[in-house]
């Protein structure tokens, strides 16, 4: 049977809105939502250059990859994952020469309440995110597109009620992802939100202690009950999680990947990750597909968790 992604990319196209503005549309709004598939490698955007200002794109890459440049990391956009920017902004993404092709499907949005969501989603998870074709915020973007295709998207509350909605979608999935700390031990936040922060720093349980206020012993015993990994175990899967992003989203040298996530050099880290999920770094990148780390890393922590 067809999912809901394979029926509609039959009728790929481009919708905008441009309905009067309200207070509805100032809160937040529908701009326009379209399902594209570029072949040429003329197809480029400068978000320096584009004239519709204030702004908030959320594109999703369906099949072959495209890239953006943002700032002065380049980022690959294989399918399944997606980007997140505002214009104006320093940032150019395109087909590159080595791509045959790139699909996707984009949503813009803007208003207070977009801006909000924007600023809260980028400056917490980055620019570039991951999300599974069943995941909640593509089933939205989806089933935006196939309102827009059958043109029941007329007027500025269904507009905003909809971009509402993915604005939502994005935010539970994304908080779902980062959620436990709110339930933790005051002490095992601060540690987790320190790790998350500093995953490429030297940190060992007797400074992640220090940031709890706790002692080594205390600190190490209470983040094991709490998350069922010890401190450094957990500092390990987190540089995994953003080596792999580095290694498949990026051109990076293993080298450089390792001292962006944390180590010394390369060869440990390759170590590291052939150790967790099976495969070298190499590996995971000529497969150049992210389900397969998440599904190795999740075995690799059902594992850890038995002990």
């Amino acid at each position: 049977m067809d999912t809901l992604i394979d029926s509609l990319h039959r009728n790929q196209g481009s919708y905008a809105y441009r309905f009067q503005q309200s207070q509805v549309s100032e809160n937040i709004q529908l701009w326009s939502i379209g399902w594209d598939l570029h072949t040429s490698n003329l197809y480029k955007w400068n978000g320096l250059k584009r004239k519709d200002t204030d702004k908030y794109i959320f594109q999703y890459t369906v099949s072959g990859y495209g890239e953006i440049k943002i700032e002065e990391d380049v980022f690959r956009l294989e399918p399944g994952t997606a980007f997140m920017v505002s214009t104006p902004g320093d940032y150019e993404y395109y087909l590159p020469e080595k791509s045959d092709e790139w699909e996707f499907i984009y949503i813009t949005l803007y208003g207070n309440k977009a801006k909000w969501c924007w600023d809260k989603l980028t400056n917490t998870n980055g620019s570039i995110l991951r999300f599974h074709p069943e995941s909640g915020p593509i089933q939205m973007l989806l089933s935006i597109y196939e309102q827009a295709d059958g043109k029941r998207i007329d007027n500025p509350y269904i507009g905003s009620s909809l971009a509402y909605q993915m604005t939502m979608s994005l935010l539970e999935f994304t908080s779902a992802m980062d959620q436990p700390s709110a339930r933790y031990h005051p002490g095992i936040s601060q540690a987790i939100d320190y790790i998350k922060a500093h995953y490429n720093k030297d940190l060992t349980a007797d400074r992640l202690a220090q940031k709890a206020s706790l002692s080594t012993y205390h600190f190490s015993r209470l983040f094991k009950e709490t998350t069922g990994y010890t401190p450094l175990q957990y500092v390990t899967f987190v540089r995994m999680d953003k080596a792999a992003d580095l290694v498949l989203h990026t051109n990076e040298s293993f080298d450089e990947v390792a001292k962006k996530t944390g180590y010394a050099n390369g060869n440990y880290m390759n170590k590291v990750f052939k150790k967790m999920t099976g495969l070298s770094p190499r590996e995971f990148r000529n497969r150049k597909d992210s389900y397969a780390f998440d599904e190795l890393l999740k075995k690799y922590e059902q594992s850890v968790l038995k002990k």
